[in-house]
């Protein structure tokens, strides 16, 4: 007799044209993601996202944040993302704060805002500054009005 396929709660958020499955790992043990999420993301087979976000404890700040693109690889960091993160824990009761600290492999990102759910372009006053945008070697700075300014970066 085979053994029951073991279920994952998840939570499909959408923000600003990207779609994720959210996935809790501070409440529960989740089983190895990285061979899981191209089979989650699959739009024909699986449930359908650009990236699965996985919530994680973090002892750098209030949360981690774990990126699974459709291949399975992680990303340091996505914009649309982060939003749908802070909306899920605020959601969940995770936490009540107004600002969190959420590490990410990018650094610590600091979302904040009234956000009630992620939507399709943010809320006024929600606010994630992202810092600034890498490309292979070099770092590019972007101001408000979109302008940008390609910076020299040391190579790691």
């Amino acid at each position: 007799m085979s053994q029951p396929t073991p279920s994952i709660p998840f939570t499909k958020m959408h923000g600003a044209g990207n779609d994720f499955v959210v996935l809790d790992g501070v409440s529960g043990e989740l089983p190895p993601l990285e061979p899981l999420a191209a089979r989650l993301c699959d739009r024909h087979f699986g449930i359908g996202a650009d990236q699965v976000l996985v919530v994680r404890p973090s002892e750098r700040a209030d949360f981690r944040m774990q990126i699974f693109n459709a291949d399975g690889s992680q990303a340091e960091m996505c914009a649309n993302g982060i939003r749908c993160f802070y909306a899920f824990v605020r959601s969940r009761g995770l936490t009540g704060a107004e600002e969190i600290g959420v590490e990410t492999l990018a650094g610590v990102v600091r979302p904040r805002g009234a956000w009630p759910m992620c939507l399709l372009s943010a809320p006024p006053g929600g606010i994630v500054n992202v810092g600034h945008a890498t490309t292979g070697r070099r770092e590019v700075s972007a101001d408000s009005a979109g302008r940008t300014t390609p910076k020299d970066r040391p190579r790691r």
